[in-house]
């Protein structure tokens, strides 16, 4: 079967109404994913607005699993919350291109970041996360995690 491109559906006279509709489409991907970026920022808001995660609710925890599981945590409950908005953004985003960069996909939407993240992860590193998730529940994450780290390592 023969790929056509955007060009070969076109015919003559109505290329630019063809145009018209392929710059309408574009812009309605740039619109969805600003409607994502906003989206994402509301969901911070949102966990900014949960009382702060503090020292005493990962004082079990080892160092290492902070910048491992904490930061992973936080994105993933934006994810979450912004989950509609980011997989309007990205099939649009799909829809509309000619070619596609799973790294630059990586850099705009957590939903992949996080895949990728967690398939590196063993069967223990996935319970472990688990365990964290319940342990912190209810708390902010949007805080100074590298200060709690810190802060952290310096107890232990």
């Amino acid at each position: 079967m023969k790929k056509h491109n955007f060009g070969d559906v076109c015919i003559v006279n109505f290329k630019p109404l063809c145009s018209l509709l392929l710059v309408l489409s574009f812009g309605a991907g740039a619109e969805a994913y600003d409607t994502y970026e906003a989206q994402i920022e509301y969901c911070a808001g949102l966990e900014e607005a949960k009382p702060a995660l503090t020292i005493e609710e990962i004082r079990t925890l080892a160092p290492s699993d902070v910048p491992t599981y904490l930061l992973l945590l936080k994105n993933i409950r934006i994810q979450e919350c912004s989950n509609d908005a980011e997989m309007k953004a990205l099939v649009e985003e799909l829809a509309a291109a000619k070619e596609i960069s799973t790294q630059a996909l990586n850099s705009r939407y957590l939903s992949i970041y996080i895949s990728q993240q967690l398939q590196a992860f063993s069967k223990e590193e996935n319970k472990r996360l688990e365990s964290i998730k319940e342990q912190i529940q209810g708390k902010g994450l949007e805080v100074d995690i590298p200060a709690l780290w810190e802060q952290l390592k310096q107890e232990q």
